[in-house]
């Protein structure tokens, strides 16, 4: 009896894990692709099955920064990745647990997302020291300064808002709609 229990035990465990495999890759797939929508429902499908895994978090979180209406969401995703996130990250591995070291990265542009600036600062230093950003990986490091420019410019901002009068031009201009702020 206990061993038919175990041998069930364990085709249970192999099927699990060719599932979480299988959404894995299909949401690698669609990033690829650059469809980050397809992606995250894959990738959720994944973190069904396994939410510790830091490289899962790490990609959900991702997909939410690319969402067009819910990129608050990758805070929570991308907070649980970067304690798990290590140099050793190993992309080409399906069944990775740690997160990518980039975890830092993206987390900080959540947080200026969020208006959460100095947490955003932090995040980007993190990570400058962390995956040793310097002046040798010009494009890497590029991408940090460019990152920590916007939130210094965005905190700015935010602390001085400028003072804005609405005022409705006239039927040659405006309709009876509220279309000061259109969508081309």
């Amino acid at each position: 009896m206990k061993k038919l229990l175990a041998i069930l035990l364990v085709f249970c465990s192999l099927q699990t894990f060719s599932q979480y495999k299988k959404y894995y890759e299909e949401g690698v797939q669609h990033l690829d692709d650059g469809n980050y929508l397809a992606a995250l429902q894959s990738f959720q499908k994944a973190y069904k099955i396994d939410s510790t895994n830091g490289n899962i978090n790490f990609q959900i979180g991702y997909c939410y920064l690319k969402h067009p209406s819910s990129k608050h969401l990758a805070e929570e995703y991308l907070e649980r990745a970067t304690k798990q996130a290590s140099k050793k990250y190993d992309a080409s591995n399906a069944l990775e647990k740690h997160a990518p070291l980039q975890s830092y990265l993206w987390l900080g542009e959540a947080y200026h997302l969020d208006y959460k600036f100095e947490e955003a600062e932090k995040m980007l230093k993190i990570y400058e020291e962390k995956a040793d950003v310097s002046h040798k990986d010009k494009e890497e490091y590029q991408e940090v300064e460019r990152l920590r420019r916007i939130n210094k410019t965005a905190r700015e901002q935010y602390a001085n808002p400028a003072k804005i009068k609405t005022e409705n031009l006239g039927d040659s201009i405006n309709s009876e709609f509220p279309d000061f702020s259109p969508v081309l």
